[in-house]
């Protein structure tokens, strides 16, 4: 029996509709696909006048060099930071 594929999505803000609309989407072709799926998300915290999600989204992308994962999605439009987005 062959491994099955494992794929990271690194997101940010899921509580958004279209981005939790995103992830049902690549979860139902992951199923269909017999692929797993990790998402990878940034806290928020909006009691904070600044929230510190924005601080740790490059931490995120330190998990994509992990040998547990055979691919990424990477939802760049997600993320705040310009520097992290390129």
């Amino acid at each position: 029996m062959h491994k099955r594929l494992t794929f990271g999505v690194l997101t940010a803000e899921c509580y958004r509709d279209y981005i939790a609309e995103m992830i049902c989407g690549i979860l139902a072709q992951s199923d269909r696909a017999n692929c797993n799926v990790i998402v990878l998300s940034t806290k928020n915290n909006f009691q904070e006048p600044v929230s510190p999600h924005v601080a740790h989204e490059a931490d995120l992308l330190r998990l994509i060099a992990l040998p547990d994962f055979d691919g990424f999605i990477y939802d760049r439009n997600a993320f705040a930071r310009g520097s992290i987005q390129k």
